[in-house]
């Protein structure tokens, strides 16, 4: 409304009229009374609005600047973790490849074991087969030979017609087992 006012009294001239200029320039006393509340004001302002807020943004900002402080702690410590992982994982797979490896190894060598033990156990069982077969072959010449004896023996008795002494027994076996032998040399 001031400025409606301020409008109408502005004159045809284009200059200004009296109470606009009044309106315009302050009355000293009242320009006075305002600056002394408008410093008092401030002052209450400043006193109990800014000391609290400023300090309140202080304590915020020390608040956030720790959290920040502490985030920034906290990756690093990640990242520490992160790698001591990924070298632990390292180091596992590592170890679990070594082992595999020895595994193998110790695999290999262990059948290569069984098998040297087996080819050796086999020998020993042949060779002891083949001592068994060598003392059967002994003992069925050596019966053979028992009987060839007793069949010599009882063939003379009975073409003599009478029973021999023991010295011309023991001649006509050894006659005949040499006679035997020689058979058996000449047909290997």
């Amino acid at each position: 409304m001031d400025f409606l006012n301020l409008v109408i009294l502005v004159d045809e001239s284009g200059g200004l009229s009296i109470p606009v200029v009044d309106k315009l320039i302050p009355n000293l006393w009242a320009f006075l009374a305002q600056f002394i509340a408008f410093v008092i004001m401030a002052i209450i302002v400043v006193k109990f609005a800014y000391k609290p807020v400023h300090n309140f943004i202080a304590k915020r900002q020390e608040y956030v600047q720790s959290n920040l402080e502490n985030i920034k702690k906290d990756r690093l410590e990640a990242e520490a973790a992160n790698k001591k992982a990924q070298d632990n994982l390292s180091m596992s797979h590592k170890e679990a490849v070594e082992i595999l490896n020895q595994a193998k190894l110790q695999a290999e060598k262990d059948k290569s074991q069984a098998e040297a033990e087996l080819q050796k156990e086999l020998q020993q069982k042949r060779i002891e087969a083949e001592k068994v077969i060598e003392q059967e072959k002994r003992k069925a010449v050596e019966d053979a030979k028992d009987e060839i004896v007793d069949i010599a023996l009882q063939a003379s008795s009975s073409l003599i017609g009478r029973n021999i002494s023991s010295e011309d027994n023991k001649r006509l076996v050894e006659e005949m087992i040499e006679d035997v032998s020689g058979d058996n040399n000449g047909n290997d």
